[in-house]
């Protein structure tokens, strides 16, 4: 029962040492105490990188949410004319912010096919310092659904 209690605190000693030692490294300071540089580099690169993803993703992610719902409303052209159509589409860019015109749509109707085409330009601005034009096509061609 004694080595048992000796093995308990044999174990806390030993987690001490651990903690204790940690603590004397100081893994982001450096010998005075103060972060050192590297580590205030990594922080700067860090922060700006989820910066840049924060500005460039969401432009990414509204563009494929769009061409998805531009390829369901293409499969149901034959319910609605192509001006129908194409309020529909510029109602659901309003609605994911996409920066597009009624006549920037356009709708061809051949056979049992129907195509649909959009063109955008979304630009990003980065603080103020740098400006991206990035550009974006959806071209889809659809086979019409019969009931």
């Amino acid at each position: 029962m004694n080595h048992a209690a000796d093995e308990r605190n044999l174990l806390t000693t030993k987690t001490r040492r651990c903690i204790f030692t940690a603590m004397q490294k100081r893994p982001f300071m450096n010998e005075d105490g103060a972060a050192s540089v590297r580590n205030l580099f990594w922080v700067v690169f860090l922060g700006l990188s989820f910066y840049i993803g924060y500005l460039f993703v969401p432009p990414y992610v509204r563009y494929y949410a769009f061409k998805t719902h531009v390829e369901d409303e293409s499969k149901l052209g034959r319910v609605y004319t192509d001006a129908a159509l194409a309020k529909r589409l510029y109602g659901l860019a309003e609605d994911w912010s996409i920066p597009i015109e009624p006549e920037d749509i356009q709708i061809v109707r051949f056979g049992n096919e129907i195509s649909v085409s959009i063109y955008y330009v979304n630009t990003v601005d980065v603080a103020g310092l740098y400006q991206r034009e990035m550009e974006y096509f959806i071209e889809t061609t659809m086979p019409v659904l019969e009931e």
